[in-house]
């Protein structure tokens, strides 16, 4: 998490410049719009002069017309102008910010994966057979593990992999995207709590805080809720898509023992799960929506009550400049906020999936090669006496083990056989074919061939 943190922001430090000049724009442009207002209504109430005779009335009216028409007109242009380019500092802000931090989201994305698929290339194979082992079977009903059997922690199901390099690394376009109005929220909220009340008074501190304190605590508890169940929806699809994968990999034995309809069931309960946390988190992203589109009206009608009732006058200027600070500041708080705790919640969780996997012991390579002969020319590959279990793995046995040790081994540690005190010798030049019925152990003696299943 800090390694992707600091090349975070290492590499994207110039965006921070651009979302400053963006959040001061936006500042700006509410404060030119009520001006331009203010130059319009003095326009349109300006004139009128003393009782005097009605041709001297009509000159001093024409008079002060122009004068305040060129006067507005001016003023009208100068904020016209600022208005303008206010918007266009923050159309080019959008589009250039955008692109660089979705483009750094896009290129965690795929350094990730090609990190996932590195990895999965030196797993040891014989972990998806533990997995497989331990829960194809419907009457496995045990809830904990003994003490010889493999842990989650130290193996991946395919069904795992595919979700972490499918779901889990989408995280980071959102998360990249996000992540800096965690910083520039909170602080052009406070710019527009000072400026508001320059314009409208303390009323707009009421509406504020009605803001601050109630809608955005909402939402942040929101993002924590998306956190916790984003976490619960990958696990439930760590384990449908874990066991789809296993039957279909075991398909032939699932449809010797008849466990088809054992399977669907489990298959089928696990989904239910997984749609039940999805259709709760889409209830509370119709909560945080729903909020998003009140919270502003209810803000606006606070402070205007609050402005009136305290013997103030609403003008053009100050409804229009407020209505803008507020949108400004929903948009910041209720939306870019919310949106950058939810996506840097699951990012982490995602990063932490990712770093698990990729702490997953590798298939041990070492420079020694025991079945390979010491003084035979004919004999390519030798094994003797080897006994091998699928989960458990040992040292190396160079001679036979004394069956009456295993025995009591396997039973204390309940290990479950894979190769039970194989001898083979494969010759140079020969093609040798391993014929067998189903569990009889060829794919466990190519495993042992390859080093992916250990001798005990």
């Amino acid at each position: 998490h800090r390694a992707l943190a600091r090349d975070y922001m290492s590499t994207l430090w110039f965006i921070q410049p651009a979302i400053f000049l963006a959040s001061a724009a936006k500042l700006v442009q509410a404060l030119a719009l009520g001006y331009l207002l203010e130059t319009f209504q003095a326009a349109s109430s300006s004139g009128g002069g003393g009782s005097v005779t009605l041709i001297e009335n009509n000159a001093i009216n024409i008079a002060n017309n122009n004068e305040n028409n060129a006067n507005s007109s001016t003023a009208a242009y100068l904020w016209a102008g600022v208005l303008v380019l206010s918007g266009f500092v923050v159309l080019m802000e959008h589009h250039h910010v955008f692109f660089f931090t979705w483009r750094k989201g896009m290129q965690y994305r795929i350094s990730s994966i090609a990190a996932i698929y590195d990895k999965s290339l030196r797993l040891n194979s014989t972990s998806f057979t533990e997995q497989l082992s331990s829960s194809s079977s419907p009457g496995n009903k045990s809830k904990g593990k003994k003490p010889g059997s493999s842990s989650s922690s130290s193996s991946s199901t395919a069904g795992q992999i595919i979700n972490i390099a499918t779901n889990d690394v989408e995280r980071f376009l959102m998360a990249t995207l996000f992540a800096p109005y965690i910083f520039w929220a909170p602080v052009q909220a406070l710019a527009i709590l000072v400026l508001g009340w320059h314009v409208i008074g303390w009323s707009f501190a009421a509406g504020f805080g009605l803001l601050v304190f109630l809608f955005v605590p909402l939402q942040v508890w929101l993002s924590k809720q998306f956190a916790i169940m984003r976490s619960k929806i990958a696990a439930i699809t760590d384990e449908r898509v874990s066991m789809v994968s296993q039957a279909v990999a075991g398909v032939r034995v699932m449809k010797m023992s008849g466990w088809e309809d054992n399977f669907e069931g489990r298959i089928a309960a696990i989904r239910k799960k997984e749609c039940d946390q999805i259709k709760r988190v889409n209830t509370y992203r119709v909560v945080n929506e729903a909020l998003f589109y009140v919270c502003n009206v209810i803000t606006s009608m606070v402070i205007f009550v609050i402005h009136v009732g305290s013997g103030g006058v609403l003008t053009p200027r100050n409804v229009f400049t407020t209505m803008v600070f507020l949108n400004v500041a929903q948009m910041e708080l209720t939306k870019h906020l919310s949106l950058a705790a939810m996506a840097v919640s699951e990012c982490f969780v995602s990063v932490s999936r990712l770093q698990k996997f990729l702490e997953t012991p590798e298939l041990g390579r070492s420079n020694e090669q025991p079945l390979l002969p010491d003084n035979n020319d004919d004999a390519a590959i030798i094994a003797s006496h080897v006994t091998c279990h699928w989960n458990g793995n040992g040292p190396l046995s160079h001679g036979s083990p004394a069956t009456g040790d295993m025995e009591q081994k396997e039973k204390e540690v309940g290990l479950i056989m894979a190769l039970d005190d194989i001898s083979v010798q494969f010759n140079m030049g020969t093609l040798t074919c391993v014929i067998g019925s189903v569990g009889s152990g060829k794919s466990a003696l190519i495993q042992m061939l390859a080093e992916e299943l250990p001798p005990s």
